[in-house]
């Protein structure tokens, strides 16, 4: 054991000088790029590799207390090492106005790494007084060191080109607690969030020039639907920290400001802090006004196929055609296909089947159409080329692809075709049967009053127009249900609370599996649902405005919109709320149920 201690021991006293990977990183970091003239402030120049000849930069604007201060680090993560040597220096300003420190070179190996250049803001006054003398705030401490901040990959797009909105947690003090109570509104953008981490995983980051832990909160993919200014408004968190009771500084100490905060000695405080992001706005510029007749909004780069299931049927027996369309972009959003058909083809509204990924890279994958088409007659057909249309963002310009085209032979089948008249008939002349002589009837007689006859009588024209005014029903009603199916927002709206009820029900089923993950997730998609289908709103046009409105127009009273609107907010923080999730579900089902129900009322 005493050799394996020594040998240990040597090989960390050595280790400055081992082979580490070639592929290395030299960086800097400060406490704070923003100080007052009389403050010092830190700064760190971190090597990940083996290296010599550290040469620092200059610091012609700022005095040097103390450094180089040298340090090193190891860590041992899944069985592998990873060391850190690193170079400190304590500076303070020498007058106020904004200084560059340079980039610090290390030589390692045949290579010279350089470090980024800080720029570094001095003010005149103290850094912790405020304009009235007062000192700063713990709370306003704390702000500097633990904040929210959104990372946005674009802000200025396309309408329907997909952006990534990253979410990070960025502190440099101790966190006891975390939890989101409030979710950023989008009004004006469609979107898809990406898995998440379930739990916040910290690592060091250097922001700005300055290093903080990080942890990733949330990442969306959005698609604005919109032209315009549009805003990415703040998500907001509340959190505990744990700080120290501040304590009295130690004279003619240089470092004594370090330790005069609220962050070092003293006694520990767990302290309630609400901490948020701050919004961001995006420019979303409106596609170019040539667009080709078969664009309905698709955006990003996509390819075409089309193709039936078969090319010989009959009479009255469906086929299938199937458009698939793939590749990376706004695939959730993209419209059926519209077809040109042969008036003796009869078509319903497709199925739509995703098979779509949300990765960092965006929204890819593949979204099928599938037509149910019925011939009505014999004959040969020919259905015309597919049209999709799309705008290229990477060529930015409009595209359109175009399938090959079908013909369909139909053979006459086994049953009556439509398009036959009703004056033509198959059946053959009636014959009676029988002997010329007829029987005597031996049976009772059933006499009438002489007048009193069948034929003439009230039933017997009562029997014989009902066929006529069975007919004159029969085409009112096929009438109506034409004039119904080709109403498709008012067949939605009918069907919307059928379909809110039928998610309803998953809602409750997942309920009784204590799949609380989901719940939330499917109750959401039944509420937004049931607004789309009722009062015939896209999808991608739906918030929490729109719904206060339209409820206003259709005399919804204030408490029931209010109570529509909660459901909704519950459900979307709880699905990024853990402990929210595991108390409430049920109670926010029995709400939704409710407030539907009523609405129907």
């Amino acid at each position: 054991m005493k050799n394996i201690f020594r040998l240990f021991l040597v090989f960390c006293l050595c280790s400055p000088i081992l082979a580490w990977s070639q592929d290395g990183s030299f960086t800097a970091s400060v406490s704070s790029n923003t100080v007052a003239i009389d403050e010092q402030f830190q700064i760190s120049f971190t090597l990940n590799v083996s290296g010599k000849s550290f040469q620092p930069p200059s610091f012609d604007d700022f005095m040097i207390l103390s450094g180089p201060n040298q340090s090193q680090s190891m860590q041992f993560v899944n069985g592998n090492m990873t060391q850190s040597l690193s170079f400190t220096y304590y500076l303070q300003p020498k007058a106020a106005g904004t200084f560059k420190i340079g980039s610090a070179s290390v030589q390692t190996g045949s290579k010279v790494l350089k470090t980024n250049a800080i720029t570094i803001t001095v003010g005149k006054g103290n850094n912790k007084s405020q304009s009235n003398g007062k000192e700063e705030s713990v709370s306003d401490q704390i702000s500097k060191n633990l904040f929210i901040k959104s990372f946005v990959s674009k802000t200025n797009v396309y309408r329907g080109e997909g952006i990534t909105v990253t979410y990070k947690l960025c502190t440099r003090i101790d966190i006891v607690d975390f939890n989101l109570n409030k979710m950023p509104m989008l009004d004006g953008f469609w979107s898809q969030d990406l898995d998440g981490p379930k739990e916040l995983k910290l690592h060091p980051e250097t922001i700005n020039g300055v290093q903080y832990n990080v942890a990733e909160i949330k990442k969306t993919i959005l698609f604005p639907q919109r032209a315009g200014t549009l805003q990415i408004d703040k998500m907001e968190a509340q959190t505990v920290v744990r700080v120290r009771s501040q304590r009295k500084a130690r004279n003619n100490d240089p470092f004594g400001d370090f330790f005069d905060d609220p962050f070092f000695g003293g006694n520990v405080q767990d302290i309630k802090h609400t901490v948020s992001s701050e919004p961001v706005k995006i420019t979303v510029k409106p596609l170019p006004d040539n667009a080709p007749p078969s664009f309905s909004g698709a955006v990003g780069n996509f390819t075409l196929e089309a193709f039936l299931d078969k090319t010989t049927t009959k009479a009255n027996e469906p086929v299938t055609l199937k458009i698939k369309i793939s590749g990376k972009g706004n695939l959730k959003l993209i419209d059926p296909v519209t077809l040109q058909l042969p008036p003796d083809i009869e078509t319903y509204d497709p199925k739509i089947n995703d098979n779509i990924a949300v990765t960092v890279d965006g929204v890819k994958g593949t979204r099928t159409f599938e037509y149910l088409l019925i011939p009505r007659r014999a004959g040969t057909f020919k259905i015309n080329a597919l049209d999709f249309s799309f705008f290229n963002l990477s060529k930015n310009r409009y595209e359109t692809l175009q399938s090959s085209e079908f013909q369909l032979k139909v053979e006459k089948g086994s049953g009556s075709e439509s398009s036959i008249g009703a004056g033509g008939s198959d059946k053959a002349d009636l014959q009676l049967l029988g002997n010329d002589i007829r029987y005597i009837n031996t049976s009772n007689l059933t006499v009438h009053p002489q007048g009193d006859f069948f034929f003439g009588s009230t039933l017997f024209y009562s029997l014989l127009m009902a066929p006529l005014l069975g007919f004159v029903g029969f085409l009112f009603l096929n009438k109506k249900q034409e004039k119904d199916a080709a109403d498709v927002s008012g067949v939605k709206s009918r069907k919307a609370t059928k379909i809110a009820k039928a998610k309803l029900a998953g809602a409750a089923k997942l309920l009784k599996e204590s799949n609380h993950s989901k719940v939330y997730e499917e109750i959401l998609r039944a509420m937004w649902g049931y607004v789309s289908d009722k009062y015939s709103i896209p999808a991608g046009q739906l918030n929490k405005d729109n719904v206060r409105s339209i409820f206003a127009s259709k005399n919804k009273s204030v408490d029931t919109v209010e109570a529509f609107l909660a459901v909704i907010d519950e459900c979307e923080f709880a699905r990024y709320s853990p402990s929210a999730s595991m108390s409430n579900a049920e109670q926010v089902y029995e709400k939704s149920v409710a407030i539907i129900t009523k609405i129907e009322q």
